[in-house]
């Protein structure tokens, strides 16, 4: 698994693959709640169908980025080791 980050129209836009769809719609479901989109600012892009199994790519999309970002998103991802960043 790795993030990259890119700017699109001036938003920051991460892209975290490959996850799992139920990372993926557990993130997704995290990004809906409006406390957690107010304070991160992000917004995010649907997850379709797959199997349990299957892996995707998530994007994710943020007015701004900081700290408190990454460290929610770690902690949804419940990642067992340090995720790679690249900066696009």
């Amino acid at each position: 698994m790795k993030i990259e980050i890119f700017r699109i129209e001036g938003r920051v836009c991460l892209l975290i693959s490959p996850i799992s769809i139920s990372v993926a719609e557990r993130l997704s479901t995290a990004m809906e709640n409006s406390e957690v989109v107010a304070a991160l600012g992000a917004y995010l892009t649907p997850v379709g169908e797959a199997p349990v199994d299957e892996l995707v790519g998530l994007y994710l999309y943020f007015d701004h980025l900081d700290t408190a970002a990454f460290i929610t998103i770690n902690h949804l991802i419940e990642a067992d080791k340090p995720v790679p960043i690249v900066v696009r």
